[in-house]
Parts: structure tokens; C-alpha cells; sequence
């Protein structure tokens, strides 16, 4: 026990003096609740919580132990006599840490055990597809990031960021918390934005998503290309087209869209782009190439024929809206 004090008194000519005891009772160790984190983490235990009743929680001893480890992890906690010690996670799996607090009287605690899950992986990221966009149309580029996943479905976090912009550009997004945040492409230029996503650990892998801003005669330029690589690809032998004769003359409709548009005839480049749309319609309108007629499919592969009427009709109104 203690001798916390004393008091004393006179009766008569004599003093008499009484001493009180405190009967010094053990810490109370408490290791922190139990933790998830990942692997390569630091976890930091946290045994601030412990107290005694006599002795201050700053001036009691502490002994952490790590009590049990994954088979092959070479787990060790920093400086385990401190109140807060750490431990680097090497091996999947669950980590038991024991603490026993010690005060100043020399009695310890009951110990106090925590655990540590680190079962659960991190989630991955998923800006979506790159894009090719046009400046000046006053038109929002949305992003997509609900391609990203999480091992164990737990709900995710979404964080925007833009990495990077064109000199001169004042962009920021619209909804840089949500799955499908916006901008305003408001320079020529390339536009890098970067995703991460969290669960309730924290956060996964990042993604990028690179947005190239053009002004519409390159973009349709570019499209067009696209375009032309596509059909180029397909084959006349296995039925995708009607001949090579008829797939180097569709080609032959492209280029001289693009012939138009550098030579700032946009009437005529729409023109040619419509020649070419009208030998690539069936599917999409009729739900099978047309098979007769001035206006006989070129393109007769329905998959193939559907990705080339959008980028065409697209290109067509982006050329008609902006002259």
C-alpha cells in the first residue's frame, strides 16, 4: 500500500499523530479498438486509453507484445515500451498485439489485446475511357468512374483530381466527390485527371483519364481516320463488306472529307460523310444491311456497321453545329 498523509493533534500536553493509507490498486491496460489495414500499411497501436489511480497515464510503463503473427511474416513493433508503438504489414492476414500497462507502484495490469485484419484488398480505380473532345461548344465532358471495384463490394469513396491542364486553362470540376464529375473544356490542349477511389479503410489504386480538347475541324479530322483504320481493317472474304472494290471507295468517300475540311469546304465534307453514312444505315435503321438498291450497304457486318454510323452521324452534326 501507499502512505498518501498524515494529520495530527494536541490533547492536552500531548500530540498525537494519524497516518492514512491508500491501498494502491492495478492499471487498467486498453490496447485500442481492433483495426483493418492493408498490406504494406504501417498500423499504429494506440494504448493512451490505459489509466490507473493513482499513477498518470503519461507516466505509466508500457509493454506491448506482439502475441501472434501470419506464418512467414516477420512482424516487429518499433519501440514497444512506448504508449503508441508500430508495425509494418508483411503478410496477409490477422495480427494479435497484447499490452500490459505498469504504474509507478510496480503493479501491472491484466493484459489487453487487440487485433489487426488485414484481409481486406484495396479497390482499384477506374477514370473510364480516354476522350477527344471539342473547346468552345459550351458542352460539359463528363467523366466515369463507375468502372471501378472493390474485392469485397465494400461501398466506395470517388475522388477527382486534375493533375494537369493546357497553359492558360482555368478548368475545375464540377462534382470532384462523385462517380461522374464534369468540366468545361475551356483550351486546346490535353487534359489529365486522375481518380482515386477509397473504401472504409482507405484508399486504392489511382486511375488517369487523358481529355484532348480540339477545336471541331481536328476533331472531325481525327474521326475520320478512325474511321478510315476501321474499314481498312475489315474483310471483304468473311462477308464484313460487299468487295475491296466497294471498301476502297467508302475509304475514298473519308478522304476526300478530309480534303474538304482542310480546304475549309465544310458543305462539302458533310456531303461525302453522308455518301458514306448512307452504305452504312441498314443495321442501325432496318436492323439488317440493305442488301439492294442505289443505296446497298458497303459495310455489311452489323457490329461493324453500327461503331461507323455513330462516329459518322456524330461527326456530321459537330460539323454542322459549329459553322
Amino acid at each position: 500500500y501507499f502512505v498518501s498523509g498524515s494529520s495530527s493533534s494536541i490533547q492536552g500536553d500531548a500530540i498525537f499523530t494519524t497516518f492514512m493509507t491508500v491501498t494502491n490498486e492495478p492499471p487498467t491496460s486498453a490496447a485500442g479498438i481492433d483495426q483493418s489495414a492493408r498490406l504494406g500499411d504501417t498500423v499504429t497501436l494506440d494504448g493512451t486509453s490505459s489509466f490507473d489511480d493513482n499513477t498518470l497515464s503519461t507516466n505509466l510503463f508500457y509493454s506491448w507484445t506482439l502475441t501472434s503473427i501470419p506464418l512467414g511474416s516477420n512482424a516487429e513493433l518499433d519501440t514497444p515500451i512506448d504508449a503508441t508503438p508500430s508495425f509494418e504489414v508483411d503478410v496477409l492476414g490477422t495480427y494479435e498485439a497484447e499490452l500490459v500497462v505498469t504504474d509507478e507502484g510496480g503493479l501491472s495490469s491484466i493484459p489487453d489485446t487487440v487485433i489487426v485484419s488485414i484481409n481486406n484488398l484495396a479497390p482499384t480505380s477506374d477514370a473510364g475511357n480516354d476522350q477527344l473532345v471539342i473547346v468552345g461548344t459550351g458542352e460539359q465532358v463528363l467523366l466515369d468512374g463507375s468502372g471501378s471495384t472493390d474485392p469485397e463490394n465494400d461501398t466506395l469513396t470517388y475522388h477527382w483530381i486534375i493533375s494537369s491542364a493546357p497553359i492558360n486553362s482555368i478548368v475545375t470540376l464540377s462534382g470532384a466527390e462523385t462517380v461522374s464529375p464534369a468540366f468545361y473544356p475551356d483550351v486546346e490542349g490535353l487534359y489529365q485527371i486522375t481518380l482515386i477511389v477509397s473504401d472504409q479503410i482507405g484508399v486504392g489504386t489511382s486511375d488517369m483519364v487523358e481529355i484532348t480538347g480540339v477545336v471541331v475541324e481536328e476533331y472531325a479530322q481525327i474521326q475520320i481516320l478512325e474511321l478510315d483504320e476501321s474499314v481498312a481493317s475489315l474483310d471483304a472474304e468473311s462477308g464484313e463488306v460487299t468487295t475491296t472494290g466497294n471498301q476502297n471507295a467508302y475509304s475514298n468517300f473519308l478522304s476526300q472529307a478530309i480534303l474538304s475540311i482542310q480546304e475549309d469546304d465544310i458543305v462539302s465534307a458533310v456531303s461525302k460523310l453522308q455518301k458514306a453514312l448512307i452504305r452504312t444505315d441498314g443495321c442501325v435503321l432496318r436492323g439488317e444491311p440493305d442488301s439492294k438498291g442505289s443505296s446497298r450497304d458497303w459495310i455489311t457486318d452489323c457490329d461493324a456497321q453500327t461503331e461507323l454510323y455513330y462516329i459518322i452521324t456524330n461527326t456530321i452534326d459537330s460539323l454542322i453545329a459549329t459553322n
